[in-house]
């Protein structure tokens, strides 16, 4: 009887739910359980399952890195610059409609990719869709864009993501067309969808680094308008002490 069901489930794509029935039957936990009992662990053991899936596969979509970030895996040190209680306010989904934007400081191996990337990982969870890029390659889709007459569809794609993760902002060198385009798409999100920002710079120093200082200016504006701001600090995340964990490094 148990294997023509679980047989069954499987044909119907139903796999963790066949795999689970099994397991229930050979811990003979069928005699304990109700009807009604069983049928909403089956069903909640393949809902997580199919949401496990769903959630690997927008994480590799996204390319995101290889150690699986996550805010439990982050170390939670006053000296880094933040503590656990900082980052509570990702766990749910008020900022994401409140259009709070998130900055993060920090020098290289500081670990503000790997907690960029666990904020977003949060988001996923949430059922909002991200998008990772960094700046350069922002840079370098734009320019390709334009080329092909596809910029208007590219803008919209940045404009209607969920949440949009910019890594290493400020680490190329633009004109000020591109950074025109750079604060239309920012503008288009303000308030409306925040942005995850990562960069090695303080945000006075991109004035230096981007061209057109009103211009510059008013993407500064945009980004840390109701932003939730980290600067990371301490010692390298890199550092062979903590090489062989998955806690944070950038």
């Amino acid at each position: 009887m148990i294997e023509q069901t679980t047989h069954k489930m499987r044909l119907m794509r139903l796999s963790q739910m066949a795999m689970s029935l099994e397991e229930r039957f050979a811990r003979g936990e069928l005699r304990t359980l109700s009807c009604e009992e069983l049928l909403s662990l089956l069903v909640d053991d393949e809902w997580a399952a199919r949401q496990n899936r769903k959630l690997k596969r927008a994480i590799t979509k996204a390319d995101f890195r290889p150690e699986g970030a996550c805010l439990e895996n982050v170390i939670y040190n006053a000296k880094r610059g933040f503590t656990k209680q900082d980052v509570q306010v990702f766990r749910t989904a008020e900022w994401i409609r409140a259009g709070h934007n998130v900055l993060l400081f920090g020098a290289t191996g500081a670990g503000k990719s790997y907690l960029a990337e666990a904020i977003c990982v949060e988001a996923y969870k949430l059922g909002y869709s991200v998008t990772k890029i960094t700046f350069k390659h922002l840079l370098e889709e734009i320019r390709r864009a334009r080329a092909t007459g596809q910029y208007l569809k590219f803008a919209e794609n940045i404009k209607k993501t969920g949440v949009l993760l910019l890594d290493d902002f400020a680490m190329a060198t633009l004109g000020e067309n591109e950074l025109a385009d750079v604060a239309e798409m920012l503008d288009e999100r303000t308030q409306r969808r925040p942005v995850v920002v990562t960069s090695q710079y303080p945000m006075e120093a991109w004035l230096e680094r981007l061209p057109e200082a009103t211009m510059a200016e008013a993407v500064c504006d945009r980004l840390k308008h109701n932003a939730y701001t980290f600067k990371l600090k301490g010692e390298s995340m890199r550092t062979p002490k903590t090489a062989t964990k998955a806690t944070g490094d950038e």
